[in-house]
């Protein structure tokens, strides 16, 4: 009796260190710190945040926090990109690892400040707030810089402030107002992510020295893809993707090897500039078109931005006399016309993406009374405001000028 006494505690004890360990993955809460290493529950945890209350802190040193794939969103009461609000992850600290993870809805996705070591990889942080797509002037007002106690935010998917040696690496920076912005005593590598899509610029550097951006595409931004300050030195840019932006800002820095900057440095070509920054490991093939449009005419203004090609929609391409010329693009699928006001006759009924369909006025009919109604249906895809669509669903979409159908 006394053998089988002595084992049973022992038997209990291993039961419940296993069962423990089994259920490491924590849920998120609003206002949760996160201080240690942890795997977050895969799950879609829904917490607004505002300027001075970010959604979830994580503060400490030699911190590892794998989301797995897990989603954090924000503004949950608002439907508009250029009304979400709040922060979404506040980061302070040393030797922090971010990985896997899914940010959407707020006015700054992540603030990391005085956080030397931060290594954020393998993210989305994308569907955060866009001003709408205006003017310029309008959107530089829509997004000014806002009071908080962490100092003053700026609209972005990522800010940085303070923080030596940085890496980001292998991230999906999408359908921010800014991308990724870099503020001052800022440290480190930015390879091998997508920032695209964004309303401004894709990567803004403040200021400061010792950057690299390698093997990122940094495309499909409406502002500059790269935008250095006058006060920003050595932030080496090679072996990117900038194609498709509107401009591109480099100051005192060293660029090479860049699709649009094949530049030569004084007394150094580019061979010579490739054996000071070799190619790193593993990296993507810029080289690669992220999408199959280039050029200024697929470069088209959505609400939020330049249209992603990720959903249907229709554009009107050109008009001559009668004939109305239009772009059908988006995802893998199928539409087809279901409804129209003012056109008599068209050259396709329904047909595969992308397509080109030319309609005829009809006679009589005033150019500002026209509207068409197609519908849908193909793989998942999401809409410019992240919203999932799933695979096979019926999806309306519509050109009109001034009518509803």
């Amino acid at each position: 009796m006394k053998i089988i006494n002595l084992f049973f505690p022992l038997f209990l004890l291993f039961i419940f260190g296993a069962c423990d360990k089994k259920n490491t993955n924590i849920s998120l809460r609003k206002g949760m710190v996160i201080s240690k290493t942890v795997t977050v529950l895969v799950d879609t945890f829904r917490i607004d945040g505002n300027t001075d209350e970010p959604a979830i802190v994580i503060k400490g040193n030699n911190i590892v926090i794998d989301f797995q794939g897990a989603v954090l969103k924000g503004s949950n009461d608002k439907n508009l990109p250029d009304e979400y609000y709040g922060i979404g992850i506040l980061v302070e600290g040393n030797n922090i690892e971010i990985k896997n993870l899914n940010l959407q809805g707020y006015y700054v996705g992540i603030f990391a400040t005085l956080t030397d070591n931060l290594n954020i990889n393998n993210c989305k942080i994308n569907y955060n707030f866009r001003c709408k797509n205006v003017t310029k002037n309008k959107i530089n007002k829509c997004s000014k810089p806002l009071e908080s106690k962490f100092g003053k935010i700026r609209a972005a998917g990522l800010t940085i402030n303070k923080s030596q040696k940085i890496s980001l690496e292998n991230n999906k920076i999408t359908h921010n107002n800014t991308g990724v912005i870099l503020e001052s005593g800022v440290t480190g590598k930015i390879h091998n992510n997508k920032v695209t899509f964004n309303l401004n610029a894709g990567i803004v550097d403040m200021g400061n020295i010792d950057i690299t951006l390698m093997h990122n595409y940094i495309n499909w931004n409406k502002g500059p893809g790269i935008s250095c300050s006058s006060k920003s030195r050595n932030i080496v840019a090679a072996y990117n993707s900038l194609e498709q932006n509107l401009s591109n800002s480099f100051w005192k820095n060293i660029n090479f090897s860049n699709d649009l900057f094949p530049q030569k440095i004084k007394n150094r070509n580019i061979d010579s500039l490739q054996k000071i920054y070799p190619t790193v490991s593993d990296h993507q093939n810029t080289d690669l078109p992220l999408l199959p449009y280039k050029g200024p005419t697929y470069l088209l203004d959505s609400d939020y931005g330049f249209y992603d090609f990720e959903y249907p929609t229709i554009w009107l391409r050109e008009i001559n006399d009668d004939k109305y010329t239009f772009a059908i693009f988006g995802p893998e699928g199928n539409w087809k016309i279901i409804d129209g006001i003012g056109f008599s006759q068209s050259s396709r009924q329904s047909g595969s993406i992308p397509a080109t369909i030319v309609l005829t006025k009809a006679k009589n009919t005033n150019p500002n009374n026209l509207a068409l109604k197609l519908e849908f249906i193909g793989v998942e895809f999401r809409d410019q405001f992240g919203n999932l669509n799933a695979r096979g669903k019926s999806t309306k979409f519509q050109f009109n000028n001034h009518l509803t159908l």
